[in-house]
């Protein structure tokens, strides 16, 4: 935390008059991030400073929606959609209608932080195309969707709303794919008894805890409560979330219960611009029509 450094550099400073100037200033600082710190507890969970800093940062990487990013699709099977928040903000997104009909089940899809919902549309299709209704969201204040709070408490809020609407819209089958941010929500948005025929998990790291959040937060132990079958992907040329970072889910993954690990070995990040998803399609393809 911000205090939390203020006060290890309070205590380097030495004793001299020299310092005392400085030393007034890092007592001032101290008090008023603690307070503010303190203000927002109950909206911000890793650190208020932090999280608008760096939702700032990814939001204007993801950028709004181009041309580009409907360029080939099949417009009639195309919806622009939104929910309402429980909070009341708008959180808009799309819907792909499958090739089929009725269609063989449906999938939410939850991306990662640097990404608006329509980069992803294009490959998704294929999903669609494979017989699934897809569905997802920009998360609030990246795109279209509304802009109040942007806060981790509030995204995995909405998701608990939205996977709620997800499950009780139909009793057709009912899939996540969430790949590394969008994991990380996922698994602390669902409760884990959630009626999912298989929730797919795409780069997630075993931890956030090591960037300031509680370790209630952390993947790894989320994992532990989730009772539906879960697939684990991992990427061998992931250079965002390395191997080493999500050791402890590939162990559960490889050691059974209800999981099961897919290892993509000459696959980068999940949606790296310019770089071709076809394989990671087809092993998603692949883990929805598996039993």
């Amino acid at each position: 935390m911000l205090r939390d450094t203020l006060f290890r550099m309070l205590l380097r400073l030495g004793n001299s008059r020299w310092w005392e100037g400085a030393r007034r200033l890092m007592v001032g600082l101290v008090l008023s991030t603690s307070l503010v710190e303190d203000a927002y507890s109950a909206e911000y969970i890793c650190s208020w400073w932090r999280e608008k800093l760096m939702f700032s940062i990814w939001s204007g990487q993801a950028g709004q929606p181009r041309t580009a990013d409907f360029s080939g699709m099949d417009r009639e099977r195309l919806h622009v959609i939104s929910i309402l928040a429980t909070d009341g903000t708008k959180l808009s997104g799309y819907l792909i209608r499958s090739l089929l009909s009725p269609p063989r089940g449906q999938l939410l899809v939850l991306q990662g932080n640097g990404h608006r919902a329509s980069f992803l549309l294009r490959d998704l299709e294929k999903i669609a195309d494979a017989g699934y209704d897809i569905r997802i969201y920009d998360f609030r204040g990246y795109a279209t969707s509304g802009d109040s709070p942007r806060s981790l408490h509030a995204m995995i809020a909405d998701y608990r709303h939205i996977v709620e609407a997800f499950i009780g819209a139909s009793t057709d089958r009912k899939f996540i794919y969430a790949m590394s941010f969008g994991a990380i929500i996922a698994l602390n948005s669902l409760q884990g008894t959630e009626k999912v025929s298989k929730l797919i998990l795409d780069s997630v790291p075993d931890t956030v805890s090591s960037f300031g959040c509680p370790v209630e937060y952390d993947p790894i132990q989320r994992a532990t409560l989730m009772q539906m079958p879960v697939t684990l992907m991992i990427s061998g040329l992931d250079g965002v979330v390395r191997g080493d970072e999500l050791e402890q889910l590939r162990k559960r993954a490889k050691s059974g219960f209800s999981w099961r690990l897919v290892e993509l070995k000459n696959e980068r990040h999940p949606f790296t611009p310019g770089i071709e998803q076809t394989v990671r399609m087809n092993a998603l393809v692949e883990e929805i029509l598996a039993p």
